[in-house]
């Protein structure tokens, strides 16, 4: 993995850092297949794990070479370019049976809890998964509701709300200013806007 690293930084003195992530991670998993079938040929004195290393070794340059590539192609995009702004909510004291109903019909799989004009949290299908079904006409938003709440302004890099929604495996973001919530952004929208781009 980290000879890959290497490699990718010797190649992006002479191409670019996009080109140069696929050569390494093209490298990278013809290197792993090799392993994996020598592994395989010697199964029986201990190949096997040759093969179990030559596996994550091929995932893992699939994946940085996927990442590099959605961090590329969203370079320099603002979340205002890609947020949506018709924000649909819920109300904290609504049952988890309802909430599964209200997803059913609009079709999101997380949405802002808001009273008022205050966002009091954000709940996701996840949440309500985790509800027993014979509890979920007891069970209010508010008892499944994650309450902090992770922020960005439509001014951040597109960039910056990936990386926030991969370290905190999370797949959408509120967008505020001003103290008041003005947009949404999902990991939908991000791999949306990377299709468009390409």
């Amino acid at each position: 993995m980290d000879g890959g690293r290497v490699l990718r930084a010797v190649l992006a003195g002479r191409m670019s850092y996009l080109k140069a992530t696929r050569t390494a991670a093209y490298v990278g998993k013809m290197f792993s297949i090799v392993m994996g079938i020598f592994g395989f040929l010697t199964v029986s004195s201990g190949g096997f794990w040759f093969m179990l290393i030559a596996f994550f070794i091929y995932i893992g340059a699939t994946e940085e070479e996927k990442s590099t590539h959605v961090n590329v192609t969203l370079e320099g995009m603002k979340i205002k370019d890609i947020m949506s702004r018709d924000v649909i909510t819920v109300h904290s004291g609504m049952s988890a049976e309802e909430l599964v109903d209200f997803m059913f019909k609009h079709k999101h799989m997380g949405y802002p809890v808001v009273e008022g004009t205050q966002i009091k949290g954000i709940v996701t299908f996840t949440d309500v998964q985790n509800v027993p079904k014979e509890e979920r006409k007891i069970i209010n938003v508010s008892n499944i509701m994650t309450k902090e709440i992770i922020s960005l302004k439509e001014d951040d890099d597109a960039v910056k709300a990936l990386k926030i929604m991969t370290t905190n495996n999370i797949g959408r973001i509120i967008i505020i200013q001003d103290k008041k919530m003005i947009g949404i952004v999902s990991r939908t929208d991000l791999l949306r806007s990377v299709q468009l781009l390409e």
